[in-house]
């Protein structure tokens, strides 16, 4: 996302940018790992060393509530944040626990089946599958 763009958003969601906010917001534009907050804290303590990791916290549940991030959820310990924030699938790696994007799978048919059987009106998901990446298929890992 252009910087503009994204200091407009903040701005006018009535937030202040910060650098803090912006760094957050390029470490999880830039990578492609789906890092949890530690691991964002972690990236950027160097370059913020007065930033704390409540900071990170705060700035990502902001980024959440004002759409320009996705929480994730792949049952670990901790959430993981993405910054592709158009509806797509995950797959995680049971060995490694490397996490891939999968774009255009049409699970239209899952989210129909599943308005069906529970009369919900479903208006958003999320899809993880799990397995074993390419490479711990290789190492013969677990």
């Amino acid at each position: 996302m252009e910087m503009m763009k994204l200091t407009e958003i903040l701005r006018n969601n009535g937030l202040k940018v910060t650098p803090q906010r912006l760094a957050v917001h390029e470490v999880l534009e830039n990578g492609n790992d789906h890092p949890n907050a530690e691991t964002i804290y972690n990236k950027l303590h160097r370059r913020y060393p007065t930033m704390s990791l409540a900071t990170v916290y705060k700035t990502l549940e902001v980024m959440v509530r004002i759409g320009l991030i996705k929480q994730i959820n792949l049952g670990e310990d901790s959430f993981r944040y993405d910054a592709r924030t158009v509806n797509h699938t995950h797959v995680r790696c049971v060995c490694c626990g490397a996490v891939q994007d999968v774009f255009d799978v049409d699970d239209s048919e899952i989210m129909a089946s599943v308005a069906r059987k529970t009369s919900f009106a479903i208006n958003d998901r999320q899809l993880c599958f799990y397995g074993k990446c390419p490479a711990c298929q290789q190492g013969n890992l677990n």
